[in-house]
């Protein structure tokens, strides 16, 4: 931070080109272009891989809002599918039955820290002629079947909002890719629609990640892969403990990438069988110094704001449900596991 202070290059600066080039590396592409937020990443970047007004976006039901806001502030109509209940991914099945004439594009999340698979993303889009836009912002340095989060669509969004697993002092956000002209443009975009300063050949907006975030991100940065495994050390302890409660009232998401799995958050489901509802849960656990969050509420389609979609309640039930059911345990890296213990303990007693 003293260096930047030094330079005074506070506004796409070395510390930003340095942090950018090395994100990109660490994540298996050619190029980071760092912006102001997550939303911006998904919305600059959409436009910059060609989305426009009138185009439709498949877009998973159970996200956080600024998955859809970045959609309709690139132009386009987020098309919502449901997901998968027992990993609250998209369900590329009931996206299929969601496809268009006017649909040029999946946003698929890799919601918690897990990757949809990309396998199976590449042959949804190859087979239905769709772009890939990752929604990355929970999965920094995420793995499934040999590829990286961001490494598999057409490009990628990231979030450094502080509570993330790599977060800065503020807000932030990147798009990465390999392809050099979607970078080059969503240079362009962020910086007020200009290629060069004074010379602007697009509508563009002012959204640039700070070269101070950029510099203290790029000290994190080396330290996040050990992070990561240690959070996905954690959630096996968590599951090995809550599975040994063979009550199935608790039940963690599942983990179908393995050590891929960066856990951002760890979430389990307060499923039917259990006596108590997942706010007595809460309320249990906040009464034995045990913090919970909720992640998230509401889904998409049930936000006032976004009436105007269409859609109703019913529409998508297994997000609905997943909303209903699910709470977050803590999560950290260097979480003790006489902790996690302590907390799984608390759980067997509901």
């Amino acid at each position: 931070m003293a260096a930047v202070v030094q330079r005074g290059d506070f506004i796409l600066g070395k510390s930003l080109k340095e942090f950018e080039a090395e994100f990109a590396q660490a994540s298996g592409v050619n190029y980071g272009v760092g912006v102001a937020s997550g939303t911006d990443a998904i919305a600059l970047g959409l436009q910059a891989c060609g989305i426009i007004e009138g185009d439709e976006v498949l877009v998973p039901a159970n996200t956080f809002i600024a998955t859809v806001i970045g959609v309709i502030q690139a132009g386009a109509t987020p098309i919502l599918v449901d997901c998968d209940r027992h990993t609250a991914l998209i369900d590329l099945n009931l996206a299929a039955k969601a496809i268009t004439p006017k649909t040029r594009a999946i946003l698929p999340v890799h919601l918690y820290g897990q990757m949809v698979s990309p396998k199976a993303l590449l042959d949804f889009a190859q087979a239905h002629n769709l772009i890939i836009f990752e929604d990355a912002a929970q999965a920094h340095l995420a793995q499934r079947e040999g590829y990286m989060a961001g490494s598999v669509g057409m490009a990628a969004a990231f979030s450094f909002y502080p509570s993330k697993n790599l977060g800065a002092f503020g807000n932030g956000g990147m798009l990465i890719t390999s392809d050099q002209e979607v970078a080059q443009r969503v240079q362009t975009l962020r910086n007020y629609g200009a290629p060069k300063k004074y010379y602007h050949t697009e509508v563009g907006k002012n959204s640039r990640l700070d070269s101070l975030q950029a510099a203290i991100l790029q000290v994190k940065l080396p330290h996040l892969s050990q992070w990561n495994q240690l959070r996905n050390q954690a959630a096996q302890i968590y599951d090995q403990g809550l599975k040994s409660g063979r009550d199935n009232k608790v039940v963690p998401m599942t983990n179908l990438a393995q050590e891929g799995h960066v856990y951002h958050l760890y979430v389990v489901r307060i499923n039917e069988a259990s006596s108590m509802t997942r706010e007595q849960v809460q309320d249990f656990l906040k009464e034995k110094g045990i913090q919970t969050g909720i992640h998230y509420p509401i889904p998409c389609h049930l936000q006032p704001a976004y009436k105007s979609l269409g859609y109703q309640l019913g529409d998508f039930p297994q997000a609905e449900m997943l909303c209903e059911q699910i709470l977050s345990l803590p999560m950290y890296p260097g979480i003790k596991s006489e902790d996690i213990a302590w907390v799984v303990e608390q759980i067997s007693l509901i």
